[in-house]
Parts: structure tokens; C-alpha cells; sequence
């Protein structure tokens, strides 16, 4: 089972990975982030450094998924106020786009 997850470096994204790692034995997790790269051990955890909201188009290169879970997003409320558009851009035209994959 593939599953692509936004927003691998927050704190949902953490617990989602920890989550599926623990109890789904046959995943292999796309996980999305903009922060930082990171890197794991397990090989089921394939971490890929992308802005979402100036590379979306870059998902359609990464594959069939039976799962995407959008867990992208401002989670700080300065970035939110002070970056209204972006925050609306990740979270309504990213998703859609995701969804069309």
C-alpha cells in the first residue's frame, strides 16, 4: 500500500507516520515536507524536501497512491495572519490537485 502524506514534519504528520508504521506491516509512505529534509532508517519512509504550494505539479511524478492524507498547513498563527494566501493556496488548490493524481 502506497500512501503519500503532506506535511511529514509537523506534529500531525509525525503521528501519522508513527501511527502507520506501528500497525500497517505492508506501507510505503511518501512523506512530503517543506521544512527540512529528513531521513529514516525504516525503509518504508521515503522523505521528499517540496513546497507544495510552488511545486505541486511535482506529485504527479512520484506515482500511484492508494491513500493521500493532506496534513500541510501553517501551524503558526504569525505565519497564518501574515501569509493568508498561501495558507488558502496549501489547503484548497494543493488538496485538489492531490486529488486528481
Amino acid at each position: 500500500m502506497r500512501i503519500l502524506l503532506t506535511g511529514a514534519s509537523g506534529i500531525i504528520g509525525r503521528a501519522i507516520i508513527n501511527r502507520l508504521i506501528a500497525t500497517v506491516d505492508d506501507c510505503e509512505i511518501i512523506a512530503i515536507t517543506n521544512s527540512q529534509q529528513l531521513y529514516s532508517d525504516d525503509l518504508r519512509i521515503k522523505y521528499i524536501q517540496l513546497d507544495l504550494c510552488k511545486s505541486w505539479n511535482v506529485l504527479h511524478y512520484l506515482g500511484y497512491f492508494n491513500y493521500a492524507i493532506h496534513a500541510a498547513t501553517y501551524g503558526q498563527p504569525v505565519k497564518f495572519t501574515s501569509h493568508t494566501l498561501d495558507v488558502i493556496e496549501l489547503n484548497t488548490h494543493v488538496l485538489k490537485k492531490i486529488c486528481e493524481i
